[in-house]
């Protein structure tokens, strides 16, 4: 059965215009943010529980490489003159790479062969989770098999060290010793080009040595198109640390931010890449702003009063547990 992303479509739509009196308003909107913060936490835990699943797969391709290895056509794969490693032949499945930040033995080309196993596995979570825009594994040895396939010579950086990028650390072991999936909460531009997107991560590991970060990634992109599928909603979500996820157009001028604007390609990515201080409500120039997240982020309080250009608005908030992410609401008084 498909899972649908969030459908926030649930009565997201909280209007800043309503005939309702403001006690009544207000409760409507604590019920409507209850329901999509609880939607959203389960449609997140199932996607991390999917990277979990994902990485046990892989871990099973390297615990059988005789099975693993089994109708892998090595022609499929060859070198560039850079000395990356990638498969060349087009066919629909799942892209190969290696960079070459580490020379690539007949070892480690052996693991980009075994890694075909979980073939079945990418594409299965990327057609039956709708929230997945993209499932990879990559290895220690900076191996990257990724579905959907794109052109990985183009979009990414000769020698990438792949284990220096969050997708990759925070799931090693000094980040992650209890070996379980983790989320990449923080939006970050992701090297393969599809833009501001977050991460649930899981290792994978063999005779106590990690081998490999296996994950799928939900695009920001995908987030805001859902999340603005009913006009004049006035909800908002941020992460842990304030910095805006999504919202819509009109709230984020309300605020005084600028447009959520997608990552604009010039170069390939080569570090890892994150949301400007402009989008943290924390940060924000307007005192009331920042004193209203402040007391919503980190005090603890449920809703608060705020005057935002001039007017004053009543700020709602709920949690979303699975990722410490923040889903407000804004209702004029």
């Amino acid at each position: 059965m498909k899972l649908g992303l969030f459908p926030l479509g649930l009565g997201l739509c909280l209007l800043f215009v309503s005939c309702e009196a403001p006690t009544d308003r207000t409760k409507a909107a604590r019920q409507e943010l209850q329901q999509i913060a609880r939607q959203l936490d389960t449609e997140f835990s199932r996607v991390r529980q999917a990277a979990a699943e994902l990485a046990q797969k892989t871990e099973k391709a390297y615990l059988k490489p005789d099975v693993a290895l089994q109708n892998v056509d090595r022609s499929a794969y060859r070198m560039t003159s850079g000395g990356a490693f990638y498969k060349h032949r087009e066919d629909g499945n799942s892209a190969l790479w290696i960079s070459g930040a580490i020379p690539v033995s007949e070892e480690i080309k052996r693991i980009a062969y075994l890694t075909e196993a979980i073939e079945t596995d990418l594409q299965r979570l990327v057609k039956n989770y709708p929230a997945i825009i993209q499932a990879y594994y990559n290895d220690r040895h900076s191996l990257n098999r990724i579905f959907p396939p794109f052109d990985v010579l183009s979009q990414y950086p000769e020698k990438m060290d792949i284990p220096s990028y969050n997708f990759y650390y925070l799931a090693d072991p000094s980040h992650n010793p209890e070996q379980k999936a983790v989320w990449v909460d923080e939006p970050y531009v992701d090297p393969a080009g599809r833009g501001w997107m977050v991460s649930a991560i899981a290792p994978v590991y063999t005779d106590g040595t990690l081998q490999g970060v296996a994950g799928v990634d939900i695009t920001i992109a995908t987030l805001t198109k859902r999340a603005l599928e009913e006009p004049g909603n006035s909800v908002l979500l941020v992460d842990r640390r304030g910095v805006l996820v999504t919202a819509p157009n009109d709230l984020i001028r309300l605020l005084g931010m600028l447009p959520l604007g997608d990552y604009k390609y010039i170069q390939a990515i080569s570090q890892d890449t994150y949301r400007k201080g402009d989008y943290n409500l924390l940060r924000s120039k307007d005192r009331q702003i920042r004193r209203m997240a402040e007391q919503l982020l980190q005090q603890g309080k449920t809703e608060v009063e705020c005057t935002i250009q001039g007017a004053v608005y009543r700020v709602l908030v709920e949690p979303v547990p699975e990722l410490q992410w923040f889903l407000l609401t804004v209702i004029p008084r």
